[in-house]
């Protein structure tokens, strides 16, 4: 029915020494089938301004989480990965 059933704060503690303060990490999200093959979807969360390819060139992470929604493990995606 659309309702939100729960939520869950993913934040920068997560990905430890991975993101920049001016990365605007999370400012789009985005569920994707599973890719892990643990029957749960994963994330894919932005970061536009990441600098690790160049200045603000941006990464996306693609996030597994776990059956609490605490995340187990995830991916960075960018011109220099």
């Amino acid at each position: 029915d659309g309702t939100v059933a729960s939520t869950k704060l993913i934040g920068s503690s997560q990905f430890p020494g991975e993101l920049g303060s001016k990365d605007y990490f999370g400012s789009a999200v985005s569920r994707i089938d599973d890719i892990d093959g643990d029957g749960r979807d994963e994330l894919a969360i932005s970061a536009v301004l990441a600098d690790d390819a160049g200045r603000d060139v941006g990464a996306v992470y693609v996030a597994s989480r776990n059956s609490t929604g605490d995340v187990s493990a995830y991916r960075k995606i960018s011109a220099s990965s």
